[in-house]
């Protein structure tokens, strides 16, 4: 996973709140696909997790210093 998008999902949804993956993917000026192939990797990590509506939001602060957005 590139180091880069694996930071700065969980950032952008720290610092914006919760997000659909073709909100961050406008965002993060990334390909919505590829957005959709790391945040289901960042789930399977457990560092984010996907609320209501579709809409991805951070799961726990994991030591990164991310505050928990809730749903």
């Amino acid at each position: 996973m590139s180091s880069r998008l694996r930071e700065e999902i969980p950032r952008a949804l720290s610092e914006h709140g919760p997000a659909t993956g073709p909100e961050l993917a406008a965002e993060l000026g990334v390909h919505p696909g590829t957005v959709e192939r790391y945040c289901r990797q960042l789930q399977a990590a457990g560092r984010i997790r996907q609320g209501t509506g579709g809409q991805y939001i951070v799961d726990g602060t994991r030591g990164n210093g991310h505050r928990v957005a809730s749903d």
